[in-house]
């Protein structure tokens, strides 16, 4: 249920985190495509999710929506924290790791009541399950000390820039969508 997925802390208001304690992210770079029922059915099916994921993140905006979630009449704030996207095996994994990220953050920018978007970590990290999550490969034998850029850091430095389509454009075939404003 949600109790173990959604994580409230007080400050001004209560916010809701989606945090890497309770995503799985896909060793192969593939994001799960979860179906949602029609609007109608959507605050039913809120709770019956198995997981959040980008593919059908609307549940996450719309759970903290409903009238029981509400903190003083106002729906919760989203912030989605140490999001991760992994580098698959192969002379393509950057780039898969990097269209992953591009769908996220414009699938997140999208959706009203996400504040932030944070990703996890900087540098590949040797003990993190065979996952390499960082905008930097770690060099060898080392554990986390940066060696080379990734492809993922030219698309994440470049996400609230003026000239973001330009670096975001390659992510769309690889993603299935036509443009930006016709996510899957």
């Amino acid at each position: 249920m949600f109790s173990t997925i959604l994580i409230c802390s007080l400050s001004v208001g209560l916010s809701l985190s989606l945090g890497k304690q309770s995503v799985e992210p896909s060793a192969d770079g593939k994001t799960l495509n979860i179906r949602l029922g029609s609007s109608a059915e959507s605050f039913a099916v809120v709770e019956l999710q198995p997981k959040v994921t980008f593919k059908n993140l609307e549940v996450l905006t719309r759970y903290p929506d409903l009238p029981i979630q509400r903190c003083f009449s106002s729906a919760r704030r989203v912030i989605l924290s140490e999001q991760g996207f992994n580098t698959p095996k192969g002379a393509d994994g950057e780039t898969k790791q990097a269209a992953g990220f591009c769908y996220g953050w414009k699938k997140a920018n999208a959706l009203p009541g996400i504040d932030a978007f944070i990703l996890h970590r900087h540098v590949d990290h040797t003990h993190e399950g065979g996952l390499r999550l960082g905008l930097w490969t770690n060099k060898p034998d080392s554990v986390n000390t940066p060696d080379g850029r990734k492809l993922l850091y030219e698309v994440f430095h470049h996400a609230d820039a003026d000239d973001w389509q330009k670096h975001f454009q390659f992510a769309l075939p690889l993603i299935g969508a036509k443009d930006w404003n016709s996510l899957p």
